[in-house]
Order: structure tokens, then sequence, then C-alpha cells
């Protein structure tokens, strides 16, 4: 018997039981609600068909990924396969070009991301170009990611896939990368990690102290005798009175908004709602959260 069947019989019962029509559908339509909760879904029914990959990292990705944990400092977090949407974005006003640039960089990834510990700031992607690499497709791929790791001031080092790697050699290769890094950026009053920290896992010595320089004996300036201003006798007279009047009032002036300092776009002044600096003012990026550059707002004297 079918289902209509069944509820068909069952409406006669409870007819039968002196129950109103108003009665018997209610209770009907409580019994087919409690029956069909328990059915699953259309979406549920579905069976999707994923299954968990055995080749996440290939062969020459984890022999990389093996010598390069024991050549990186403690301190250094390696990423793989880190999607360049989620690295990058597009710094651009107008959607339509926003969309075209974003879709660039979608569905590409690098292979390798060395982050900072405490921040997980990036500090540079990592290549391995296998043989693949000499297509001309991959080339000009390879060409346009180079573009957008170096738009981006991110380094992005390129190393050969091998089956094997020596940690000597990359570690002379990572020691290479960060020395020119060091010496193409200036020093910082404090850095979220030292790039020398990616491949030397040796504490830097700490500098020498400034000499203390030698006090020279105070001078004293001759003080020149003030001007004496004379009055006419007409100003003079009337008590309350200035020469000149009082003094104009002006209002302060608003300084222009500055630029960012990290993406060059415009800043906005924001207000910070808790921490250390609750209620102070700052300027921030128009591109938060994407880009987090803050500059110190110097309130205008009155």
């Amino acid at each position: 018997m079918s289902s209509q069947g069944k509820f068909s019989v069952l409406r006669s019962i409870l007819r039968t039981l002196g129950l109103s029509q108003e009665a018997v559908d209610e209770i009907v339509d409580r019994i087919v609600d409690f029956l069909s909760a328990d059915e699953p879904s259309a979406a549920d029914k579905e069976v999707y068909p994923y299954a968990l990959r055995d080749d996440f990292l290939s062969p020459a990705e984890l022999s990389f990924y093996r010598v390069l944990a024991t050549v990186v400092d403690p301190e250094i977090r390696i990423c793989t396969k880190v999607a360049l949407g989620d690295l990058f974005y597009a710094k651009i006003k107008d959607s339509s070009d926003w969309r075209r640039y974003t879709n660039k960089i979608d569905r590409k990834h690098v292979d390798f991301l060395l982050c900072d510990g405490q921040t997980m700031r990036p500090l540079a992607g990592i290549e391995l170009d296998d043989s693949s690499h000499r297509r001309e497709d991959r080339q000009a791929r390879d060409h346009f990611v180079n573009r957008v790791f170096a738009t981006a001031a991110l380094p992005l080092i390129r190393v050969p896939a091998r089956r094997g790697y020596a940690p000597v050699e990359l570690r002379a290769v990572l020691g290479e990368w960060a020395a020119e890094e060091k010496a193409a950026e200036p020093v910082a009053e404090s850095t979220p990690a030292r790039v020398d920290a990616v491949y030397d896992k040796k504490p830097a010595p700490s500098p020498a102290p400034p000499p203390t320089p030698t006090p020279k004996p105070a001078t004293t300036a001759p003080v020149s005798p003030s001007p004496q201003i004379t009055q006419p006798a007409s100003a003079a007279a009337l008590p309350g009175t200035s020469l000149f009047g009082p003094p104009p009032v002006v209002d302060p002036v608003e300084p222009a908004p500055p630029r960012c300092p990290k993406c060059g776009d415009e800043m906005v002044l924001r207000t910070a709602k808790s921490g250390a600096n609750s209620g102070g003012q700052f300027w921030g990026c128009t591109n938060y959260p994407k880009c987090r550059g803050i500059v110190q707002y110097q309130p205008t004297a009155n």
C-alpha cells in the first residue's frame, strides 16, 4: 500500500472515532511533518565525488621541504602551495580592472612561502622549477609571477627541481638572497623578523655601544637688550588700546591626508577602539585589512 493509501485509511479511522475533518487534517499533517523530519534532504542525498589526494606534495617538493625545514631558523614558518589570491590583491579602484587583475592571479600558487613565526608576515616565496618550466607557456606564466612578486616587493627565490637537495647548497642559496635583501633594505627601528634569521640559526652579536661624547664647556651668548617700542601719545592716552589692534583669529588648517607608506593609496583618519592607544586617532589605509599601513596622527595646534 502506498503512503497516500495509508493516510486515507488513517483518515477513515479518525473520522469513525468521531473527530472533525479539521482535527483529522491537523493530526495527519503532524504525522507527515514528523516523518519528513527524519528524511534526508536532496542535498544530503547527493554523493560528492571527492577523495583525499596522495600527492599533495610531489616527491621533489617533499624532498625539498624536508631539507628546507632543517636549514631555516626555527622562528620561520614554511607554508606550502599558497594561492597568489590569498597573498596579493589588486590595488585598483575600477571594478572591471580589479576583476581583470584579480583573475590573473586566480588559480596560481607559489610552491613555498617563508613567514615570520610570530606575525606570519610573508618574507619570501620559493618556486621549484622542474623541466615543465622550459615550456613556452610556463615561461610566460613564470614571467608574470616574477612581475607580481616584484611589484608587491616580496622576494621570490627560484630553485631548480632535483631528486635530492644538499643542506649546504640550499643554505648557500638562502644566504645569498638574505645578503642581497640586507644590502637593499634600509635599517628600520624595529622589524618583525631579521632577514638573516631565515638561514642563520646563530644569534646575532650585540652591537658595540657608541662612544661616550666628551662634554664641552658651556658658552654663554651675549644677551641683546630688548627693543623698546614707543607708542604715540594718542595711543598711549587710551587705556587698553594698542597701536596695531588685536591679532586676527586664524582657524587652524587641517593638513591633507597622507599617502599610505606601504601601498601609496589614500589614508583616512581612524580612532583606535581598544588597546593601549584606545581613543587615539591615527591615519589608516583605505585598503584595510588587505593593507595595514598606518601613520601617526599629529593634531593641528590651536
